[in-house]
């Protein structure tokens, strides 16, 4: 998607034209009178992705005659919103299904829902797309996550960007009413030959209808995937918005780059003058004095050259000169140090360390003191998942629904022998954080707790080594075998118990080996 000419200031953006190559015949009955609002809105987000992949724009200084300055965008703003994106999801949260009962029953069946969640996300690549979600939604104000059953793929998660959706909320603003989505299946140059899949959600009278249907690029129907009348076997729309900070007021959102954008725009503007006074330093003007302008024509700048000039003789009392007048760069020092505080203040401004080898030399990289480091970020972040993680549980619920509501479907698509019934669960969404432990410290905090008959054993051998029960017993049972091969004095009861019935079973097994031998 391309802009066409937008015309922008400090405080409104006032739109000529509209983005090339959006649908927007998808929304022409839907929306009404709400068009030209969210038309105006659709194109402000284009410009904050603008910004995002081509850098801030601004206006070059000192332009002169014929001097063509330099127009290099830096994109940091970019930068800072893949760490804080990677931050948050690069380590996948832990989708859970939790019973609340403690009987076995209970926990089989929500172990069993939660196989079946687990094979919806990966067969969804849910973790891959939701690092690109949260980019999506620091940068578009806000995203879309829809769970709906395929044919072919069975229980799918979709995530939508918020130039791909239209959503409308009751008058609480908690429950959606209406929901559109499109994608390209097909992308191209000419209208005619792209193809979008359009989704339609309407929600009344605790009933969702749904339309699917597939357009060509200006608007034409080409095929009916769901017709209009067909009614999703659900009480609401399967779908959670995500919306990005904001305030209570701010009901879809706001976008991150439009904090920063400002101070991207002076960083590229100061850091392009100092390219041109560099470029003026290593290329700088040759000017002359009292010459004849015929022998200083097309003069050689390259090293080496030899000029051979003349001095102006028509004029009486010539004073002949070459030289040569190159910038004073003695303003480096204040360069750095202000591009420093513009930088510094973009990162602050979200959150985000700045984390590089010029500003960790001679810090300690420990696990605690990263996490020290970090713990702006990371407070930012639990502030952002008190949206994200409603949604994702959200997400949960809408997955064990569609199994419960279409049980032969899923028996026959994930080759489950038996739906279980439903069980009094909760989802949990667990966030897990990129950042180093410092295990050493931790170990000794659980050998203390072993100590101190607050953990097991078995639990550490569980926690640190990733043993199962058996593989535990058995380490504990060989343990005790060599501690009391070394002080046979304090054998107990149990582990020579233990030997004395291992040794029973080792004689009978023998005693049956040879009667089968004899037998042959």
């Amino acid at each position: 998607m391309n802009n066409e000419t937008i015309v922008t200031s400090d405080n409104n953006i006032e739109i000529i034209g509209a983005i090339k190559g959006y649908p927007y015949f998808i929304f022409g009955r839907d929306l009404g009178t709400k068009q030209s609002d969210f038309r105006k809105e659709l194109t402000q987000i284009q410009s904050y992705y603008d910004i995002y992949k081509k850098g801030a724009s601004f206006q070059p200084g000192n332009v002169n005659g014929d001097y063509v300055p330099s127009n290099l965008r830096f994109k940091v703003i970019r930068r800072i919103i893949n760490k804080e994106a990677r931050f948050l999801f690069s380590q996948a949260p832990d989708m859970k299904v939790e019973p609340k009962g403690t009987d076995e029953v209970s926990k089989a069946n929500a172990e069993a829902y939660q196989n079946i969640v687990d094979k919806v996300l990966e067969q969804s690549k849910f973790e891959s797309r939701l690092v690109k979600a949260a980019r999506d939604c620091f940068i578009g104000k806000r995203i879309a996550m829809v769970v709906d059953i395929s044919n072919d793929k069975g229980i799918i998660v979709h995530f939508y960007g918020s130039r791909q959706f239209y959503y409308e909320t009751d008058e609480d603003n908690d429950r959606l009413t209406k929901l559109i989505t499109f994608e390209a299946t097909e992308e191209s140059t000419n209208k005619t030959n792209m193809r979008y899949v359009v989704t339609r959600y309407i929600a009344e009278n605790n009933k969702v209808w749904m339309e699917q249907k597939i357009y060509d690029g200006m608007g034409k129907e080409e095929s009916t995937l769901v017709s209009g009348g067909y009614v999703v076997n659900m009480e609401e729309i399967p779908a959670a918005i995500v919306l990005n900070d904001g305030l209570l007021d701010d009901k879809r959102g706001v976008s991150e780059i439009e904090e920063l954008k400002h101070y991207e725009s002076t960083y590229s503007k100061i850091s392009n003058s100092d390219i041109d006074a560099e470029g003026k330093g290593m290329n700088p003007i040759r000017y002359t004095v009292d010459m004849n302008p015929y022998s200083t024509e097309n003069l050689s700048s390259s090293a080496g050259s030899y000029w051979d000039l003349k001095s102006d003789q028509t004029l009486d009392n010539p004073s002949p000169q070459v030289g040569t007048l190159s910038p004073d760069l003695s303003y480096t020092d204040t360069l750095k140090e202000t591009l420093s505080r513009i930088k510094t203040a973009m990162y602050e401004e979200v959150d985000v360390p700045e984390i590089n080898e010029e500003t960790m030399q001679g810090t300690i990289t420990s696990g605690k003191a990263l996490k020290a480091l970090y713990w702006p970020l990371t407070v930012r972040c639990d502030e952002k998942m008190k949206e994200w993680g409603p949604a994702l549980a959200r997400i949960i619920d809408y997955i064990i629904d569609f199994i419960l509501r279409n049980p032969a479907y899923v028996k026959e698509k994930y080759m489950i022998e038996d739906i279980p019934s439903l069980v009094d669960y909760k989802a949990k969404v667990v966030v897990n954080y990129a950042l180093p432990e410092d295990e050493q410290e931790e170990q000794t905090l659980d050998f203390s707790a072993i100590t101190n008959k607050v953990m097991s054993r078995k639990t550490f051998m569980k926690k640190w080594y990733g043993m199962t029960d058996d593989q535990a017993e058995q380490e504990l049972m060989q343990i005790a075998v060599e501690e009391n091969m070394l002080d046979p004095m304090s054998m107990n009861m149990q582990v020579s118990g233990e030997l004395q019935n291992r040794a029973i079973q080792t004689q009978i097994d023998e005693n049956v080996s040879t009667a089968e031998a004899e037998e042959i």
